[in-house]
């Protein structure tokens, strides 16, 4: 489908269900950006401990690897959250179109 056809469908699918269609959207992504902050403050909270552990590094290398960590990390939870968010609305789009008929 495209265009309006593909609107009319989406329109027709969410027709009398619009709030429980819109808090099936919303809550599965707040409940997946909150678990990515939480991995994230923990995974760099790890790091933290474990460069600190590390009596031998310079303080230099500390940093680097630090700034490294910050950097990546939200690309990675990225990586990891979208695939849940992707899946969580075509499972939604599934449900109201096998209910739907």
């Amino acid at each position: 489908l495209k265009g309006k056809k593909a609107l009319k469908m989406s329109r027709q699918l969410v027709k009398g269900e619009f709030w429980a269609v819109l808090l099936r959207l919303v809550i599965p992504k707040i409940v997946f950006l909150v678990f990515g902050i939480f991995l994230m403050i923990a995974v760099s909270y790890v790091v933290e401990l474990l460069l600190n552990v590390a009596g031998g590094l310079s303080l230099d290398f500390k940093l680097r690897m630090a700034t490294l960590i910050e950097s990546i990390m939200p690309v990675v939870v990225a990586v990891l959250i979208n695939p849940l968010i992707i899946t969580a609305d075509v499972l939604l789009f599934q449900a109201l179109k096998d209910k739907k008929g």
